[in-house]
C-alpha cells in the first residue's frame, strides 16, 4: 500500500557536513607588465529529490476514504528524505592573463579570460518528478569559454 503521510524523520532535517573551498591567486610579472591569475572553487553537488504524484485511486485504499479534495484529486509524495542524496561535486577553475601597455601616452590593458578550464559538465539541477524523466538534467555548468577584452585609459 502507498503511504502518503510524512514520517517524523522529515520534520527535523539536518543537512550533512559539506565542505566548500574557494581560492584566488594573482601572480604579477611587473618586468613584463603581465598579471596571471586563477580562481578555483569546489562545492557540494545538487540535492537529489524524487516526488511522485499519487492519484486518489492509489491513496484511498490505505486511507480508507477519498482524499480531502475529492475523488479526482492527487497527493504529492516525497520518495527520498530531504538532504540525504546529492549529485557530483561542482569544480571550476578559471584563468586570466592581463597585459598592460603604453601606446602614444595612453594606457591600454588587454585581458584574456578562460572560464571552466577543466571543461567540467557537472549537473547543477535535476528533474525531481519520479518517472521516465527523473534525474534528467535541467541545468548544467557552462562549457569552456574564452573571452578577450581591452581597456583604454586616456
Amino acid at each position: 500500500m502507498l503511504q502518503t503521510g510524512r514520517s517524523l524523520n522529515d520534520c527535523d532535517v539536518r543537512i550533512p557536513w559539506q565542505t566548500q573551498l574557494k581560492f584566488y591567486v594573482v601572480y604579477p610579472l611587473p618586468r613584463y607588465g603581465i598579471d596571471l591569475s586563477a580562481a578555483f572553487q569546489t562545492a557540494p553537488g545538487a540535492e537529489v529529490t524524487a516526488t511522485y504524484t499519487a492519484t486518489n485511486a492509489q491513496v484511498a485504499p490505505s486511507l480508507g476514504r477519498n482524499l480531502a479534495a475529492g475523488p479526482n484529486s492527487t497527493a504529492t509524495v516525497q520518495l527520498i528524505p530531504p538532504s540525504t542524496v546529492f549529485g557530483d561535486r561542482f569544480n571550476q577553475l578559471d584563468f586570466r592573463l592581463t597585459k598592460r601597455l603604453k601606446v602614444l601616452g595612453t594606457a591600454v590593458q588587454g585581458t584574456f579570460d578562460l572560464y571552466n578550464v577543466l571543461n567540467a559538465s557537472t549537473v547543477l539541477a535535476f528533474n525531481p518528478t519520479f518517472g521516465p524523466a527523473w534525474l534528467t538534467p535541467t541545468n548544467m555548468m557552462t562549457g569552456r569559454l574564452a573571452k578577450l577584452g581591452f581597456q583604454i585609459r586616456f
